[in-house]
């Protein structure tokens, strides 16, 4: 931990690939004092997390933080009864499948003054930062965006049929899987004010969400952003290409390079190879500095909302709601 800085009580509400991570990160690189509401307490946890099991270990811990890493489909519901007793929101993307319940949750947080934080870890890739940092008084006119990739390879040991990515109920998808694009878009080129595409599934896995989505997004700015999501991709592909008059950058976040080309004059940068905990841990180093200075974090419920409506109504005309329970 950083010096001075204050030691949390954390609890953690889902430990998949996500929350795993996240937890063992907290507990091991950060300090904190980390726990998982879990149904069993001999269920598996990472080295330092502590498993609770009952409303009455909660109560008794007073955790200052929640992180809600179960499925979406969940999260507004795990989130309010978090905020209700007064803890600090760290929410694994998207915030919801839905906005039910989204307003009372922006009602309960704002009344008991809390942090929020929606976790996209691609605004720390170092690559995306640069990038924004050049592009920082330009006025680019459009940009491409591709992420492509092949769903059964995520995680080998795990039959992808059975994922979230897979489930409907759960939340999955493309569109809000994958709403890292859209939502470094937005950190870029500014608000998205409108969405249009299509999105289905299209190819032969054996999942009930869609697994493919076309979209252009109108940005306040001027900016329109051509976008393309998949689940299928045998080539690995994570990229973005940006114009402007005079102007191509293309980031490539898979290849870790980044070419710039300005005025005839060309540059060329490339980045070190990610390790996996390295975004995901310089997020949270980031929730808790903000909470140590009471700062308002970037990408807190309000700023992700500006993402998450658009991609939601898009989702909707697409008839890819969920069936009402």
């Amino acid at each position: 931990m950083r010096k001075n800085a204050k030691r949390y009580r954390v609890v953690f509400f889902g430990l998949g690939s996500i929350g795993s991570r996240l937890a063992r990160l907290a507990a091991d690189h950060l300090g904190h004092e980390v726990f998982a509401f879990r149904s069993r307490a001999a269920a598996d946890s990472p080295p330092g997390v502590v498993n609770i099991t009952s409303e009455t270990d909660l109560a008794d811990l007073s955790p200052e933080v929640a992180f809600i890493t179960n499925p979406t489909s969940l999260h507004i519901e795990t989130a309010l009864a978090c905020a209700g007793r007064g803890m600090h929101l760290f929410i694994e993307k998207p915030l919801s499948d839905r906005l039910d319940g989204v307003g009372r949750l922006l009602r309960t947080v704002a009344r008991r003054g809390l942090t929020t934080y929606v976790g996209c870890n691609l605004r720390f890739d170092p690559m995306i930062r640069q990038l924004r940092l050049r592009l920082a008084g330009r006025a680019p006119f459009c940009a491409r965006v591709i992420c492509s990739s092949h769903l059964p390879s995520w995680r080998p040991a795990q039959d992808y049929r059975r994922s979230y990515s897979a489930s409907r109920k759960m939340g999955g998808g493309v569109l809000l899987d994958l709403i890292h694009e859209p939502d470094y878009c937005h950190f870029l080129f500014g608000p998205i004010e409108a969405i249009e595409g299509t999105a289905a599934k299209v190819s032969g896995l054996d999942i009930e969400t869609e697994d493919s989505a076309d979209m252009t997004l109108s940005h306040r700015s001027g900016v329109r952003t051509q976008v393309h999501l998949d689940y299928f991709g045998l080539r690995t592909q994570r990229k973005i290409e940006v114009f402007g008059d005079g102007l191509y950058a293309e980031a490539d976040l898979a290849g870790r390079t980044l070419l710039w080309l300005e005025n005839g004059r060309k540059r060329r940068k490339s980045f070190s190879a990610l390790h996996r905990d390295d975004t995901y841990r310089e997020e949270i180093r980031y929730f808790f500095r903000c909470l140590d200075r009471g700062a308002t974090p970037m990408n807190n419920l309000e700023e992700h909302l500006q993402v998450l409506k658009p991609v939601l109504a898009f989702r909707r005309r697409q008839g890819l709601e969920k069936e009402q329970p």
